[in-house]
């Protein structure tokens, strides 16, 4: 990648509003409802902001899908998380925030016992794990700099850190409208420069392979069903909660939801179509990864490149901020003071130690092997089965739900997928077929298998 002058100043400019910004957000004196949720006085804007942002951080996975197989990217990671979207915000939402509690376990253990308010806490720590955000910056940082790629990890996690220990979600809500921005002015110059460098569609229509023109290109179909699957994890997706919860009022909630999905749908089409040109225009790259770097590093004049590479940067940091966040949370919170009988008034100061634990964990993962940050992405569908349908049932409220003993059934759920998938790892060629379907798939079979028998059981 070549770099001038003037795009790294563009870079350390926004390390620098970063700072500024989340420094001065920052409130010393804090109560567990300033610090966590903002004193839930978020408004619609920085509802929608912080949600927009948090939720789209996987930006080179993006890239790499798009221009390997073409616009089914909007299928994949599009338009299943639309539609579970709006089911949370019509369905789910406006409950959340009335039901005025801070997290999952809480709902979790307000509705089960302590037991399973544990476990939940355990899992939802397990599916916010910053560790693959941390590889992702540090891969971008490394593009930038001419350094090892461990160093850049400690520099994203310092710049994505410092603020939101001090001054908590408050800090993450401000630095958020910085990041919104850039995401989207990244793309916004980059999309406008490769139309008039090569062409409109004709260009991607004589340069790129048909398949890559076709919605569901033949033998991915199945694949995209997947991808229903694991876009239901945003019915449990501790994120959400923690907007919903944050809301100034359950119609902020269910709005900001719905106006966030009417981004995502303009920021996919604008990724996607990247994605698209970089696949014409460099048909033979080594890492299609690399793909959005690449096509910005030979079209870019100079500014205009810093200020993509600081779009995605701020993509990916913006999400290891909120998931770091929430780790911290879920890890000191809702589970170490749920377990010890911590009292209110220390969560504050659990989850700032918690955070560095957090920051220290994730390092550690991502520097270690990017493989092990490949397990991290699959817990997501290890531990979803075990949260999604008892979090679900909390809003049904049947009367059968107050006998069941749910931390039992969500051990064993968990267990059942977990080993499903580590059965796949152990035993790949003896069982390849079988254990290529997603854990997520045992789990449900067995959460729904053991809600099948309690219920005729205690009619």
């Amino acid at each position: 990648m070549n770099f001038s002058f003037a795009d790294y100043s563009v870079v350390a400019i926004y390390f620098l509003l970063l700072l500024i910004l989340g420094i001065r957000a920052s409130v010393k004196k804090q109560s567990q409802d300033d610090f966590l949720l903002a004193g839930r006085k978020v408004t619609l804007p920085g509802f929608v902001v912080t949600l927009v942002a948090t939720w789209y951080g996987g930006i080179l996975g993006v890239g790499e899908y798009s221009y390997t197989y073409g616009i089914s990217n909007w299928l994949a990671f599009g338009f299943p998380y639309y539609v579970f979207a709006f089911i949370f915000a019509i369905w789910l939402a406006p409950r959340i925030r009335k039901s005025n509690l801070i997290s999952i376990p809480d709902q979790i253990e307000a509705s089960y016992g302590r037991r399973a308010g544990l476990l939940s806490a355990l899992f939802t720590f397990l599916m916010v794990s910053p560790a693959p955000y941390v590889l992702m910056s540090g891969i971008l940082i490394s593009l930038i700099l001419p350094i090892p790629i461990w160093i850049s990890m400690i520099i994203a996690l310092f710049f994505s850190l410092i603020y939101v220990g001090i001054g908590g979600y408050k800090t993450l809500i401000v630095t958020d409208f910085l990041q919104f921005a850039l995401m989207f002015g990244g793309f916004f110059i980059i999309l406008p420069v490769a139309w008039f460098t090569f062409g409109g569609f004709d260009f991607l229509q004589l340069n790129l392979p048909p398949s890559h023109l076709e919605w569901i290109p033949a033998g991915t179909g199945a694949g995209l069903v997947v991808w229903f699957f694991i876009a239901s994890m945003t019915l449990a997706d501790p994120g959400f909660y923690q907007r919903c919860y944050s809301a100034k009022s359950p119609q902020i909630a269910r709005k900001g939801i719905l106006i966030s999905i009417g981004f995502w749908l303009i920021f996919d089409i604008c990724t996607t179509l990247t994605g698209l040109y970089a696949r014409a225009a460099l048909p033979d790259l080594a890492k299609a990864s690399l793909s959005y770097p690449a096509l910005a590093d030979q079209i870019l004049p100079s500014v205009a490149k810093g200020l993509f590479f600081t779009g995605m940067l701020a993509t990916v940091l913006s999400t290891l901020n909120g998931f770091s966040f929430l780790a911290a949370q879920s890890l000191g919170k809702d589970f170490w003071m749920r377990w010890k009988g911590t009292p209110e008034a220390e969560s504050v100061k659990v989850t700032r130690i918690s955070l560095l634990i957090v920051a220290v964990l994730s390092f550690g993962i991502a520097v270690y092997s990017e493989m092990i940050v490949n397990i991290w992405y699959t817990l997501g569908s290890v531990v979803l089965p075990a949260l999604l349908f008892p979090l679900l049932l909390v809003y049904f409220k049947p009367d059968w739900v107050r006998n069941l003993p749910m931390a039992g059934m969500m051990l064993a759920t968990f267990l059942v997928s977990s080993g499903w998938w580590i059965a796949g790892l152990l035993f790949p060629e003896a069982f390849r077929t079988l254990f290529q379907l997603s854990p997520f798939y045992p789990g449900v079979l067995a959460m729904g298998g053991m809600l099948v028998y309690f219920h005729f059981e205690f009619r």
